[in-house]
């Protein structure tokens, strides 16, 4: 016999149907809170640890600090409890939380009726199957109300490719991201990161999953045909936690009018996700609007090869914002762009192009920004050249700019905290760090944040904390070796030798040359020393 309901104070929590009341009455409550409250209640007679919490609520993905003492005080929030009463959810200090207020099951036949189950909604999986003519726009009567205070996000989806050539791709690619820049820009709801949603590329995922992964109140999903000059685009906005269509829409129209009709699609989500959006906040997609198509396609081409985060992918992407330059000199995005491949020389490869690098990067992204003071990829790629050399007041400047611009550009986030701890301001970086993760939290890259965030926690004492965040990080990636010396440190202060030896197993050899040769002077000025005496603690250098 399953739990179907189970009571406890006023409240009556229906797993079932995922709601919540309270004397009878809707309360409201986002789908990840609610999997934590289920979660708690199901194992109330033990105390729920960290990473029992993690594994079960987030499929073990690396969250910040701040995402799960958020949730579990939307939890308290929502069951009219608190932090000093915690008459239903006890905190123990280092070990957990446990569900501690008296509780009534209702059991009920697994997969039983309609008495205790809510029928699944049925929904249009396939974005090119849609009978609306085009351009006409289908709406239901009705769309499942939320709480105006818990501010919906939104997730876009890869677009799929339909046009039967695997080289289209990257346009497919490029349009999804427009769409999510564009949507990000409106500044009235949170628009979950590229880098989370492009882990489901190629997949046809549940969306009320997608929802409950990513905390995602909507789901962008769509496809692209293009032949010729011509392309067709189909959309649809899924409320995820009804999976109901909201919006659906189809476009058959000419490639040069790619840029409007990007402006109409997001226009329409934004509107219908909140209605009360002001006019004067509708910004345009991108920076400025190149005068030849085709320097639009050699961008998008450019940053398709740039995400590979390969040295020759790099090199193939900095010839195509060169040509889109000759194409458009006033193009800010191929200046981004191309400023973009510098700075992954300056940090990923050849030592002795270092300063040559950095110079092209600071160049190229001050171009950028004169050209279009609004793009907020702009102000990062500067802050980043400021960075490299050696201009920290500068750079944080640009990063806040940046974030400005886009409060959810998770690339600006986590930049900005590695110049602050790189710059002896470890305290202020965290929140700043965490919120990338935040903003970006399945996101395949997410190794690398981690591992930020716990060089912040390293250099500010929060030894456990740096361990915990660099064992994830490790598990996403084994071979990155910035998070094995990170916890080879970490472990060198919790006085457990054996284990940072073992951590750092084979890297044992790099030690010396990532320490010394650091990209980052800043890096070595600041933060150097907090390694070192990690690393002796271990026994691991003398």
């Amino acid at each position: 016999m399953a739990v179907v309901q189970f009571v406890f104070g006023d409240y009556v929590l229906d797993v079932e149907r995922r709601e919540l009341h309270r004397g009878g009455q809707p309360v409201a409550i986002g789908p990840q809170v609610l999997d934590l409250l289920v979660y708690l209640l199901q194992n109330r007679q033990r105390v729920a640890s960290k990473d029992d919490l993690i594994a079960s609520v987030w499929g073990g993905r690396i969250i910040s600090e701040s995402t799960l003492t958020s949730r579990i005080n939307a939890v308290r929030s929502a069951i009219g409890d608190t932090g000093a009463d915690q008459r239903f959810v006890k905190t123990l200090p280092r070990k957990g939380f446990r569900f501690v207020g008296a509780v009534r099951e209702i059991h009920g036949p697994a997969g039983g009726d309609d008495e205790h189950h809510a029928q699944s909604p049925q929904r249009n999986r396939g974005p090119d199957s849609t009978s609306t003519p085009a351009d006409e726009i289908t709406r239901p009567a009705s769309i499942t109300q939320f709480d105006s205070s818990d501010r919906p996000s939104v997730v876009v989806l890869p677009f799929a490719n339909l046009s039967g050539d695997p080289e289209q791709d990257y346009f497919a690619d490029g349009l999804t991201e427009d769409i999510t820049t564009a949507l990000s820009l409106w500044h009235s709801f949170p628009v979950i990161g590229r880098g989370s949603a492009f882990a489901y590329k190629g997949q046809s995922p549940d969306l009320r999953k997608v929802g409950k992964d990513l905390g995602a109140r909507y789901v962008v999903e769509g496809s692209v045909r293009k032949s010729g000059n011509r392309v067709r685009i189909t959309a649809q906005l899924i409320d995820t936690e009804s999976g109901h269509q909201v919006w659906a829409g189809r476009y058959d129209r000419e490639l040069a009018d790619i840029f409007a009709l990007q402006d109409e699609i997001t226009e329409r989500i934004a509107a219908i996700i909140e209605p009360a959006i002001a006019s004067s906040e509708r910004k345009r997609l991108s920076s400025r609007l190149p005068k030849d198509l085709n320097a639009w396609d050699l961008c998008i081409q450019g940053y398709s090869l740039i995400y590979q985060g390969t040295k020759d992918g790099n090199e193939r992407a900095r010839a195509l914002f060169e040509r889109a330059i000759a194409l458009d000199p006033n193009y800010a995005r191929a200046w981004t762009g191309l400023a973009y491949t510098y700075s992954r020389d300056f940090r990923l490869w050849r030592a002795d192009t270092r300063e040559t690098a950095a110079k092209k990067t600071l160049e190229c992204a001050r171009q950028a920004v004169r050209l279009d003071d609004t793009d907020s990829e702009a102000h990062l790629m500067l802050g980043r050249g400021f960075n490299q050399t050696d201009q920290p007041e500068n750079a944080v400047a640009e990063l806040r700019r940046a974030i400005e611009l886009n409060p959810q550009n998770s690339t600006a986030n986590w930049t900005l905290g590695h110049i602050l701890y790189c710059n002896g301001h470890a305290e202020e970086a965290i929140p700043w760090i965490e919120k990338a993760l935040d903003i970006n939290p399945i996101d395949p890259r997410n190794y690398v944040v981690a591992t930020h965030l716990a060089v912040a926690k390293l250099c500010v004492g929060a030894y456990e904390a740096t361990a915990e965040l660099t064992r994830a990080s490790i598990r996403q990636r084994p071979d990155y070796v910035d998070s094995r010396i990170t916890l080879a440190a970490a472990l060198g202060y919790l006085d457990r030798a054996d284990e940072a030896r073992e951590a750092l197993g084979e890297f044992h050899d790099r030690v010396q040359d990532y320490i010394e040769n650091h990209p980052y002077p800043l890096w070595r000025l600041n933060v150097k020393d907090h390694y070192l005496k990690g690393l002796r603690m271990a026994g691991l250098i003398k």
